[in-house]
Order: structure tokens, then C-alpha cells, then sequence
């Protein structure tokens, strides 16, 4: 294996694409781009915040402020890929060679034969042989802006959507039953984790595993909840409060319009927002009184401190890079398994 391959992970999730960029052991870029996009028919963007990415004879506008998020339940889109695409472009230099870490949706990953489709649509292949996606030889080859791009995939790895934090953290909690829970911008996913074992030779090592039967998707995430909320206190108070101003609203509690009642309000809207989350845990059994609570994702430092005061949560460990973990959790698995396989 070429040593000099370049190690990036792409978490493209419903709001917001995040990637990075791992060399020994460190995070050594970054990027981020709105997961919105439109169909698109000039070479290049005309603005800063969006690119103009074209895959075989289609063009996409991602990063495109005009048009909608897709709220479906499934990445496996163009959207997706070619956000994935442009991450690459920005990360990288045109021809070298990459290992790719991509994340997938939890119920997508849990079954095999769906997530080896979607690494075959994630990497542009169509046939439907059966593949070694850590022993691949392709060329992902795009534009970004008019300007041509291609680099060489080596290798092709997958994690479920909210495992990065306990891919970066597993030693700490083995032993445990961890609960990840991570608010994203367009929905909350939840999911268990317990220590299992397997046998690596003669030896018997321990690792975190995805308790099947214990996941839960809640097309319900932190902007969502910004622009309900918006909509309610503009309703009741006609004070034209934009979309950007909410993140600040949100943690204040109040608008000083009226303290009083516009706490009310945002104190109701934030008990009905994480009943739902916990109705969704009590339904598939959550033990809430014994699991050791992880959240992640935006909207987890959106609502930090609303977190903490929830009795089930009040010892829950709030991500500082939440909006990272999986991406980097990906990058760190990729490193893994590279090393591993440079020593055998």
C-alpha cells in the first residue's frame, strides 16, 4: 500500500456536509458546506458559498442557498455525492491517492447487502460484483468550477451516522452501555452501544457494538426546531425574527421584547422538542436510569445547557466537536486499518 495515500472522511448528513482531512494521527483540514443543492447549467458558481460540481454529463449547484434541504431519510443521493465529491476536491490535490471514509444512514448500514450498495453508488461503480472496497483502484474523476479533478481511490470505508465520537473514544467506554444520541440540524438519531468480543487470533479484544433493535431516526433536528420556533414567537409577537437570529434566541431563553412570556414559549417548544426524543427511547426500551449518555452532533451545543438539566441527561456528556465526530471518528477508523494492514 502506498504509503503517501491521503486519509478523508466525509460525514454528508441532511444539513450540513462536514469533512476532514487525517495525517499521523491529526486532523489537518477541514470543510463544511450546506447540504443544499439544485440542478445547475453554467460552468461555475457566481457566488462564494456555492460550487458548480459536475459528474459525467450532470451538474449540480451545492452549497446553492436557494434551494431546499433534502429531508428523506435515505443519502443515498446525487445531493450526497456530490457534496461528497466537492469535500474531496478541497481537501485533496488533483491525482493523488485516497482512502474515503463516508458515513451511512444507521438503517442502511445495518443491512449488508444496502450498505454495499450504497459504497457502490458512493464511488460511482454500476456492476454489481462482489468487490473488495479495501483493495480499490478507481478513478473519481469530476469537475469543480469548470476546473477537472480526479484522484484515485484506494480504499472505500463506512461507518453508521452518529458512531465517530465511540470510533475516537472506544477505550474509555468499554465496559459500559453507551446511548449516543445526536441532534443534527434536520434530524435526531439515537442508538446503543454495548461491549461485545471477538477473537483476533488467540487473543480476545473488546470493542462497541451497535445494539440492533435500539436505534430510532426522528426527521425532527435542531434547525427544524429553530424554524418552528421562529415562526410561533413571530406569530405571537409580529417582530419579523429571521432564521439567523435564532441560534442567539435560542440560548438566551427569552427576546427582551417580553422576558417573560417569550420564555414561556421557548421553554414549552424545547419540553415538547426532547419528549418526543425521550418517548422515542422509552419505546424501544431504554434503560434511562442506567445508560451513560453521549450527545453529539450541532444541535447538541445548541442545547447544552436544556440538556443538562433534564434529570435522565443530567450527567450526559456533551460533544466540544460535535459537529465533527463522525467524520473524524471515520478518519480514525481509515488510519486503523490502513496501519493494521501495513504491519500484517
Amino acid at each position: 500500500m502506498n504509503n503517501n495515500i491521503k486519509i478523508v472522511s466525509v460525514d454528508s448528513g441532511k444539513h450540513r456536509t462536514k469533512a476532514v482531512l487525517l495525517k499521523d494521527s491529526q486532523i489537518v483540514d477541514r470543510f463544511s458546506i450546506n447540504t443544499k443543492a439544485s440542478e445547475y447549467h453554467e460552468e461555475k458558481s457566481l457566488t462564494s458559498s456555492a460550487f458548480a460540481v459536475k459528474v459525467g454529463q450532470k451538474t449540480l449547484l451545492v452549497g446553492d442557498q436557494s434551494a431546499s434541504f433534502d429531508s428523506s431519510t435515505s443519502k443515498a443521493l446525487d445531493l450526497h455525492r456530490f457534496a461528497t465529491l466537492l469535500a474531496i476536491s478541497k481537501l485533496v490535490e488533483n491525482g493523488d491517492e485516497i482512502s474515503l471514509t463516508v458515513g451511512c444512514p444507521i438503517n442502511l448500514y445495518l443491512n449488508a447487502e444496502k450498505r454495499k450498495d450504497y459504497l457502490r453508488f458512493m464511488a460511482g461503480i454500476t456492476a454489481k460484483d462482489d468487490i473488495d472496497f479495501k483493495n480499490l483502484n478507481l478513478d473519481l474523476s469530476f469537475s469543480v468550477d469548470g476546473k477537472p479533478f480526479s484522484v484515485k481511490l484506494r480504499k472505500l470505508f463506512v461507518i453508521p451516522e452518529s458512531s465517530g465520537f465511540l470510533i475516537k473514544y472506544e477505550q474509555d467506554y468499554l465496559g459500559s452501555d453507551v446511548a449516543i444520541v445526536d441532534i443534527g440540524g434536520l434530524n435526531v438519531n439515537g442508538a446503543i452501544y454495548q461491549t461485545a468480543t471477538l477473537m483476533e487470533g488467540n487473543e480476545e479484544v473488546e470493542y462497541m457494538q451497535m445494539l440492533d433493535s435500539s436505534h430510532f431516526t426522528l426527521e425532527d433536528g435542531g434547525n427544524i426546531f429553530s424554524i418552528q420556533l421562529m415562526d410561533r414567537l413571530n406569530s405571537e409577537y409580529d417582530a419579523g425574527i429571521g432564521l439567523h437570529q435564532m441560534k442567539k434566541i435560542i440560548k438566551d431563553g427569552f427576546i427582551k421584547y417580553d422576558k417573560e412570556g417569550s420564555a414561556r414559549i421557548i421553554s414549552d417548544e424545547k419540553v415538547k422538542f426532547f419528549k418526543n426524543i425521550v418517548s422515542q427511547m422509552q419505546s424501544r426500551k431504554w434503560s434511562l436510569k442506567t445508560l451513560d449518555f453521549i450527545f453529539v452532533g450541532g444541535g447538541s451545543l445548541l442545547f447544552k445547557n436544556d440538556i443538562l438539566e433534564i434529570l435522565e441527561f443530567k450527567d450526559a456528556h456533551i460533544s466540544e466537536t460535535a459537529e465533527y465526530d463522525n467524520a473524524e471518528g471515520g478518519a480514525f477508523l481509515a488510519e486503523d486499518a490502513i496501519f493494521l494492514e501495513n504491519a500484517a
